[in-house]
């Protein structure tokens, strides 16, 4: 009989079945020399002393038998990886939606996502969660993100019949490094994973309060020092005894949906007790990796930074001689030759007479300090090969060298040093980018309440968003857009806003102006133009269905006029005379609203008879039909620069007319 898989076991197998898998990926790192790694890039990164502490970071300190070798850590290795997580997240890219279908509904569910987009990163802590996860996958090979819905997070909703207040939910956003993110290391890459195992420091304290039933055995359960060799967690090894130690780990595994595991699995352990065993539920696996490249064959991150270590530690070494040699011989010693008749009391302080026996030999000082330029060289020689492993050169790191001067020298060494950079920055983008469309499906998923969003948009203007989650149903993804390096300086956003103004200096206010110059974010200038277009689509959908649209002054009569035409040549449309009625009518009220130029002055009591047009003029109103709309005729001229040519009423043979009824 063929056992069953671990995954579909039953859930009281799953206390000892999870944390065997966590131990089999931890003996795996162990086994493979990746802790070690890890553990030292870490070390390295922080300025940690060998046995990762902390007491001695940022001190010399002093090694050898009798202490006689002057030890001091030079952090080049931080400074360039800071460096090149500068260059992945120092400019935040922005982001455009797409959705299922072009409609003025999906268009609106657009622009909520996208402001939901700028909300998240700035006030729910996803850029920071972004900026974390890429700096642990320069020393840890991979970071992680995890994006989960809590139901017990957001704002107060109501209260249920026990008296429980109900919360609105919101989506988490947690950072993982590859230690506590286990998986199957049979897998070739970390994508193939059909489950993954997350671990995670929580409070037995808030664990009891929350799961009441369970409460003696959370309270009790193993402390976190206790639960494995770790070197992450090395800070609760101090925290006190294992009784007063308030943090244990919680396990969760998340299992794909597949044919072995059909509606995939969630299960979460504490200790033996297991707190929540069901289907899966959410789309995918939620959780993301960042990684610069995964090594062959095994579904492990993997860092260019680690290339820095050895020449990071040459350099401490070559720091520290010079240093040990200072310390030794900087306090100069004095050569007084064998009977010269000075005593150690005659070469104390200064400006004093001293008699010696000058026969015995030359009194002069040891010169023992002398360091051989060597050193030097090397200090120099590992700190350039830092700089060309990693790709950020002197200019990068504000030292450039003596020889460039100009300034397109140092900009072009300074591109070279983005160029060399670009490939984990693209990597870091578009690791951001499954972020927030796995964040945007959370809340298409399970914002079933209103939510009241108070943020500020990327006009820099503060609004007020509201929204449920069929609100954004229509959003299938977001997409990232890179954005334009020239826009980060202030003379290319003001030359670019001169230009619109001079360009179009009927749509560019004084306001407007300025804030592109300010933001380099030309919204406040298209968000106009944008709303009218997005209305005019939204009635061209109520006129097709048959429903009612109210014309006012103040429409862009021309522009409706245009576009509500352009229904009229769809195949289907032209097919259903209820619909064409109705937007031939909602054409002639706009029509109507265009004012009518004042007739040329006449002769005599201002009447015309006939216009060579086969009709006649009364009064100051003009009465003429014209075969076309818009034609340049007497009537109309003022406008045909400006109108279309106007469809006739199928029902009635009649040509539409401006002015009209």
């Amino acid at each position: 009989m063929t056992d069953a898989y671990w995954a579909t076991k039953p859930s009281h197998e799953m206390a000892r079945i999870i944390p065997e898998r966590v131990k089999a990926w931890d003996d795996f790192l162990e086994a493979t020399g990746r802790t070690a790694l890890y553990s030292r890039a870490a070390r390295v990164y922080y300025g940690l002393d060998a046995h990762g502490r902390w007491i001695n970071s940022s001190a010399v300190s002093f090694g050898g038998e009798q202490g006689e070798v002057v030890l001091l850590h030079v952090n080049q290795f931080r400074s360039i990886v800071d460096q090149r997580v500068i260059h992945a997240t120092g400019n935040r890219p922005y982001f455009q939606g797409l959705a299922s279908n072009q409609s003025s509904v999906a268009e609106k569910a657009v622009e909520i996502a996208e402001r939901l987009v700028e909300h998240d990163l700035a006030f729910e802590h996803a850029e920071e969660a972004w900026h974390e996860a890429v700096l642990a996958s320069r020393y840890f090979g991979e970071g992680w993100i995890e994006s989960t819905w809590d139901f017990d997070a957001g704002e107060n909703f109501g209260v249920s019949p026990d008296g429980t207040t109900i919360k609105t939910g919101a989506p988490t956003c947690r950072v993982y490094n590859v230690l506590d993110v286990a998986r199957d290391p049979s897998t070739e890459k970390s994508r193939d994973c059909q489950w993954l195992i997350t671990r995670r420091a929580v409070s037995k304290w808030d664990l009891a309060a929350t799961y009441p039933e369970f409460a003696d055995k959370l309270t009790s359960a193993m402390p976190a020092e206790k639960y494995g060799s770790r070197f992450s967690w090395d800070r609760f090894e101090f925290a006190g005894s294992a009784k007063d130690n308030d943090w244990t780990f919680m396990l969760t595994l998340y299992h794909r949906s597949t044919k072995a595991v059909p509606g995939g699995r969630m299960v979460t352990v504490v200790g033996d007790t297991v707190l929540f065993d069901g289907p899966l539920p959410y789309d995918d696996l939620p959780l993301d990796a960042m990684s610069e490249g995964e090594e062959p064959d095994a579904p492990v991150g993997h860092s260019t930074d680690w290339d820095l270590l050895g020449p990071q530690e040459a350099l401490n070494s070559a720091v520290s001689t010079i240093l040990t040699n200072h310390d030794a011989f900087g306090v100069q010693n004095i050569l007084v030759p064998d009977g010269a008749n000075v005593d150690v009391e005659d070469l104390r302080g200064g400006l004093r007479f001293i008699k010696a026996n000058m026969a015995a030999g030359e009194i002069k000082p040891l010169q023992l300090l002398r360091v051989d330029p060597t050193s030097f060289e090397i200090i120099k020689f590992c700190i350039e090969v830092m700089e060309t492993l990693s790709g950020i050169n002197s200019v990068a790191r504000g030292n450039p060298q003596a020889s460039l001067k100009s300034g397109s020298s140092l900009a072009m060494v300074q591109s070279m040093a983005i160029q060399a950079n670009s490939h984990i920055k693209n990597t870091a983008d578009r690791f951001l980018e499954r972020v927030l469309n796995k964040r945007i499906r959370l809340y298409q998923r399970f914002a079933a309440t209103e939510r009241v969003l108070t943020m500020v948009g990327v006009d820099e203007k503060t609004a007020v968003l509201k929204f449920k989650a069929e609100d954004i149903a229509p959003v299938k993804r977001v997409i990232l857009m890179q954005d334009n390096p020239a826009m980060r300086m202030l003379s290319m956003r003001r030359e670019l806003a001169s230009e619109m103004a001079e360009r179009f200096p009927q749509q560019v206010t004084p306001s407007q102006f300025f804030e592109v110059i300010k933001t380099g974010r030309f919204e406040p200038i298209t968000d106009a133009p944008a709303a009218q277009t997005m209305h005019i689509r939204w009635e061209n959908e109520r006129l097709i269905a048959g429903l009612p649209c109210r014309v006012i002054g103040v429409d862009d009569h021309p522009s409706h006029i245009q576009e509500h035409v352009v229904t009229l040549y769809d195949a289907v449309h032209r097919e259903d005379e209820t619909a064409i009625a109705g937007i031939l009518a909602h054409i002639q009220e706009h029509v109507g609203m265009i004012p009518q130029p004042a007739p040329p002055p006449e002769a005599g009591d201002g009447k015309k008879k006939g216009n060579g047009a086969g009709g006649q003029q009364t009064g100051d109103r003009p009465t003429a039909k014209a075969d076309v709309i818009g034609a340049p005729t007497a009537e109309n001229e003022g406008i045909a620069g400006s109108m279309p040519a106007m469809p006739k009423n199928p029902m009635t043979g009649e040509q539409a007319q401006p002015g009209g009824s």
